[in-house]
């Protein structure tokens, strides 16, 4: 069954907060797919994509809380860039609110679209 794009983009960010945040800080192998997260095809349910999304943000939240100055000044090398904490923290509040505002406008389009009830 085909996905919606609010079900590909928890994917994306599900990705994105676990490899940018939770692996990198944690030192963790990088195990992420991206191809599979962008697939139209397969993949969760919209509850568990949420719910998973929501277990990577709470795990993230225990990493922020933890980090060090050190740690946010050490260089990291993410997806193939070099980088240090701090502005990895910076590119997942970016990321994280430019893919929310897709779901927010693709949401508004189809609730303009279907006919009122009351």
């Amino acid at each position: 069954m085909p996905r919606t794009a609010s079900e590909i983009y928890c994917c994306i960010l599900d990705g994105n907060v676990r490899q940018w945040l939770v692996t990198a800080f944690k030192s963790n192998d990088d195990k992420r797919n991206r191809p599979a997260e962008f697939a139209a095809q397969g993949g969760l349910s919209a509850a568990d994509s949420l719910d998973r999304l929501g277990a990577t943000l709470e795990e993230a939240g225990q990493v922020l809380e933890r980090l060090t100055a050190n740690e946010l000044l050490a260089p990291y090398e993410i997806q193939g860039y070099h980088t240090r904490g701090l502005y990895a923290i910076y590119h997942v509040v970016e990321h994280f609110g430019m893919h929310y505002g897709q779901i927010l406008l693709h949401h508004q389009k189809h609730a303009r679209q279907r006919p009122r009830l009351l």
